[in-house]
């Protein structure tokens, strides 16, 4: 009687039991939590820089060897000595030269022989369009006394005046390296005016008179010129050493007064040298 008393007490509990849980079950009364989750977008933007460019002059005579000291590893440091063997090798990085909008030239010769001889003046505007291209309008005046020791053969003593000249007019010169150090050619043509203030004292003597008579004429021509030099610039001086010829040509001009003259003022063929010192300007 007690032990079927328990058995019936067993099946109630039981029978509660799984009542709970159905109930629990179908209430949802389960521990619930929510999780967030955070999302990163992530993607590569690629920002392209204008390209750097710039001209590098190797000279393949002067080639470093593989094994010499400037090929070593960049991280290992390079002794001031060893910087200057690299500095023979590979040129200045010039490309950074301040290009002006124009730039004065005087001839420091003329300026010399104007202080020594006879007055000359010789100057030039350059206008450059590149690092290796430019303009140049030039002018030039020059003016000759006669000389019984300069000039004894042509124009000398039996005279007295002068011969002046003035020209004026362009050239074109190409510097073959856009660097501060380069060679350049040059060539051009300018207009010459010739003045001829001169008297030749023997004139309406009983001499044996065979030389240039006495004239007082304005004289019209043109010259072509052709020049090389070396140049040294900087972003506002800079310093050239150039050579070349030039050709006089003033057709009405009686050139036999000027046998034997080489510059500035001559009968045809002219030798040119100059060292112009410029200034950059704008």
């Amino acid at each position: 009687m007690r032990l079927g008393f328990l058995f019936f007490l067993w099946l109630c509990v039981a029978a509660f039991g799984q009542e709970d849980a159905a109930v629990a079950s179908s209430t949802g009364s389960a521990f619930r939590d929510t999780v967030f989750i955070k999302q990163i977008y992530r993607d590569t933007v690629y920002i392209q820089p204008a390209p750097i460019i710039d001209t590098i002059y190797v000279n393949d005579s002067k080639r470093i060897p593989n094994n010499s000291p400037e090929t070593r590893d960049s991280s290992m440091a390079i002794t001031s000595n060893e910087q200057a063997a690299v500095s023979r090798y590979i040129p200045k990085n010039d490309s950074s030269l301040h290009k002006n909008s124009f730039i004065l030239q005087v001839d420091a010769i003329s300026l010399l022989v104007s202080t020594l001889d006879h007055p000359a003046v010789d100057i030039a505007l350059e206008i450059p369009f590149t690092l290796k291209h430019s303009l140049l309008l030039g002018f030039a005046y020059a003016k000759k006394y006669p000389d019984s020791t300069g000039y004894s053969d042509t124009f000398n003593s039996i005279y007295s005046g002068d011969i002046s000249q003035i020209t004026f007019g362009f050239a074109y010169r190409y510097c073959f390296r856009p660097t501060a150090a380069t060679k350049f050619i040059e060539f051009g043509t300018h207009y010459v005016q010739r003045k001829s203030n001169y008297d030749n004292s023997w004139d309406n003597t009983n001499y044996i008179n065979d030389r240039p008579h006495s004239e007082h004429k304005i004289h019209h021509g043109a010259q072509a010129f052709a020049h090389f030099g070396l140049l040294r610039r900087g972003d506002r001086m800079g310093l050239a050493l150039l050579g070349g010829l030039a050709y006089n040509y003033v057709p009405t001009f009686n050139d036999e007064i000027l046998k034997g003259h080489g510059f500035y003022i001559t009968r045809g063929i002219q030798l040119d040298t100059k060292i112009n010192v410029s200034v950059g300007i704008l």
